[in-house]
């Protein structure tokens, strides 16, 4: 995960859907095998209908994102799959593994303004789970 933001011309955003649901956006904490507030992650308990968009109000291109999961298990459940739909029009399925490190989605270079994450699918009967981070990869288009 990042340390920090990379060298100048590029930008990085950190997007917790927390405890306090999406305006917990950009905190950059990664903690996520535990549950309590020293592990700022959540979701809405048991729901198929999830979705989560991330607007960055300008023009950016992106080929990079890095999802943490809460792993807090076998407490936990897990999100197993998610389409990511770009305001470009392309769409992009990620296949989520059961791992408590960040996994990293690679993606050809594309020129979006926004992205959303749907279709988030869990293996039933539903249980708690929830991502402790989202972190989109890019550079500012000027």
């Amino acid at each position: 995960m990042a340390s920090g933001p990379p060298p100048s011309q590029a930008f990085w955003l950190t997007v917790p859907v927390g405890r306090d649901g999406p305006g917990s956006v950009i905190d950059g904490r990664t903690e996520n095998t535990g549950h309590g507030p020293l592990f700022p992650s959540g979701a809405p308990d048991k729901r198929e209908d999830l979705w989560l968009k991330i607007d960055f109000g300008n023009k950016v291109e992106i080929d990079r994102i890095d999802l943490a999961i809460l792993a807090d298990f076998p407490h936990d459940a897990f999100w197993h799959q998610a389409t990511v739909e770009f305001s470009d029009g392309s769409r992009e399925l990620l296949k989520i593994r059961k791992d408590p490190a960040p996994q990293t989605f690679r993606f050809p270079r594309r020129q979006i303004e926004w992205l959303r994450f749907i279709d988030i699918k869990q293996t039933k009967p539903l249980g708690w789970a929830a991502w402790s981070e989202v972190e989109v990869w890019g550079r500012r288009v000027e």
